[in-house]
């Protein structure tokens, strides 16, 4: 499967399916208006999520937000939750935020139906995301460039995060409790 032509907004879709399989593509210098690119990605066994950053405008003034989008994975490929959900970047280009090198920002928390992801950037010491939720230790490699990460679980359960180093020592935890909202199993 080829990647999408663009980055232009009517493919965003098309590249979180893209890249839940083939990992992501190489970050374009900037975002233009009306585009979005992916930076992050989580491919699970079961679950996936895809974190997005695109250029908007308001009242003259242009500043990039993050999407999420998040999976379930079916014997047919992988299916999206109802909603997308976002905040803003941390910066004003495609570039990592300026964090110490052991530095972690849990950012922003995304659930859609019972599933949720939660996103992040950290640190150049930072080497791989780390999930312990319901289906035990998952560890994925942190993948951007940006140092931006991505999770996703089932918001009826407890999961923990935890960014470790290359020898994989504990850089940061959090601790995402079932929200209140969500039913219980």
């Amino acid at each position: 499967m080829d990647p999408p032509p663009s980055f232009d907004w009517d493919f965003k879709d098309e590249w979180s399916l893209w890249v839940l399989d083939n990992g992501l593509p190489e970050l374009p210098a900037t975002v233009s208006l009306g585009q979005s690119v992916p930076i992050a990605r989580w491919s699970g066994a079961r679950l996936g999520a895809v974190l997005q950053v695109s250029r908007d405008e308001d009242e003259g003034d242009d500043y990039l937000d993050t999407n999420v989008q998040v999976f379930w994975r079916t014997p047919d490929g992988w299916e999206t939750s109802d909603a997308e959900g976002g905040s803003n970047w941390l910066g004003h280009n495609l570039e990592a935020p300026g964090l110490p090198p052991r530095g972690v920002h849990f950012a922003h928390v995304h659930c859609s139906g019972n599933l949720c992801a939660g996103d992040g950037v950290a640190g150049a010491d930072a080497s791989v995301v780390e999930l312990l939720d319901e289906d035990g230790v998952t560890r994925r490699p942190i993948e951007s460039p940006l140092r931006a990460f991505i999770v996703v679980f089932d918001s009826r359960t407890v999961a923990t995060v935890r960014v470790l180093d290359e020898s994989g020592n504990a850089m940061a935890e959090h601790r995402y409790p079932s929200p209140p909202w969500s039913a219980s199993k």
